[in-house]
């Protein structure tokens, strides 16, 4: 999902940022009801990847193990 609007990073101390949340990747788990929203600075590969490994690390802490992905790229 890519934002036109991007969205300001939370921070609570230190400088102000310039970076802005501009991409989220939502996955779902049907089996266990588990939804997960990874936002992301932008929409290239490497944020896509490191959102997928934070949303399979999540679920291990469940002991769900994911076996394989359905995507919806339109």
């Amino acid at each position: 999902m890519i934002s036109s609007t991007p969205g300001l990073i939370p921070q609570s101390t230190g400088h102000l940022t310039k970076h802005h949340y501009s991409a989220a990747t939502v996955f779902v788990n049907s089996f266990c009801d588990y939804t997960h929203v990874s936002l992301q600075e932008d929409s290239s590969m490497d944020a896509t990847l490191d959102a997928k490994l934070d949303y399979e690390r999540q679920l291990s802490a469940f002991g769900v193990h994911v076996k394989g992905y359905h995507a919806d790229n339109g």
